[in-house]
């Protein structure tokens, strides 16, 4: 009988890159377990470094039929996650899909709010919330203002436009927002034919928003959870990729249309400047900078020539 009424809702896939956090994994695959929402596959992409992760999640495997497991090469590490990320969304047999971040956390009703978001407006192509930070211990931060004070349709372009002008990911990680996976024609976080390696999750909200509206849901849905344990950019050659890839957002958007008159596209040439000056004439002075590539090095170096015609 469950099975029967499953099937009968368009299946989401829910992805777990998982890294040596086994204490944080329970909790977030409890919390999608622990969804209303009737049909959802798990799958669970392990990078760990030692088999904490798989020694969690066998007994799972046992009892609930709808979660997969992979364990990935050593190899795959040396994308920071990326590369995990990639092979999950391959995998991905459902109509929508979510990243779950394995230190994160779902509210029970984060899915069926998005789906049914998904059928009340027809062009929407992603769906975000709302989401409460925690401390590591999972109790809840001051709450801060969201980006709308209740439930909100917005067009993808002005969205996207907001992202660009104040250089501010609005929609969050990808813990976040749900999408359709056939929206993602090129795959996940690509922009403009290029692959993103830390603004993953901004480069794929940019493509969406280049395709159709957005919902926002004022209700926290999701938990980012703030701890000392959590990635941090401290090698200098990954966090200069930041700065290159936000100005590849930028000149892609110009050259795309999605922005549309050259007076945006100088003021967020400005807004870009402004947050990294300070790095940029690192990247321009080094060409071996090893998660930079060609394609995107070029998009960086024409936002450089373009904000000097400024």
């Amino acid at each position: 009988m469950y099975i029967k009424m499953r099937d009968r809702f368009p299946k989401v896939s829910v992805l777990i890159p998982a890294f040596n956090r086994p204490h944080y994994l329970r909790i977030a695959l409890n919390s999608v377990i622990a969804q209303t929402y009737p049909n959802i596959e798990i799958i669970i992409g392990d990078d760990s470094t030692d088999n904490g992760v798989e020694d969690l999640v066998r007994p799972y495997l046992e009892v609930y039929d709808h979660i997969k497991y992979v364990r990935n090469e050593e190899a795959s590490r040396s994308s920071f996650g990326l590369a995990n990320m990639l092979h999950l969304f391959e995998m991905a047999t459902g109509e929508f899909i979510n990243f779950l971040n394995d230190d994160d956390f779902f509210h029970p009703e984060k899915i069926e709010k998005m789906v049914d978001s998904f059928f009340r407006y027809p062009n929407v192509k992603l769906v975000t919330s709302y989401r409460q930070t925690v401390d590591e211990a999972g109790n809840a931060f001051p709450t801060v203002a969201g980006l709308f004070s209740q439930d909100t349709l917005i067009s993808g372009k002005e969205l996207g436009r907001l992202i660009l002008q104040n250089a501010t990911n609005y929609i969050g990680e990808p813990t976040t927002a749900l999408v359709r996976k056939s929206d993602l024609t090129e795959g996940w976080a690509k922009y403009g034919g290029i692959q993103y390696l830390l603004f993953n999750d901004v480069a794929t909200w940019m493509i969406l928003l280049s395709r159709g509206d957005a919902v926002y849901i004022a209700e926290p849905l999701s938990y980012f959870r703030i701890h000392p344990g959590q990635n941090q950019v401290t090698l200098t050659g990954l966090a200069l990729t930041g700065v290159a890839e936000w100005a590849s957002f930028v000149v892609t958007s110009f050259e795309s249309g999605f922005t549309e008159t050259i007076k945006e596209y100088q003021n967020d040439l400005r807004q870009w400047n402004k947050i990294w000056s300070n790095d940029i004439p690192k990247i321009i002075a080094n060409e071996e900078i090893p998660f930079i590539s060609k394609d995107m090095r070029n998009k960086f170096m024409k936002a450089v020539e373009d904000l000097s015609k400024i």
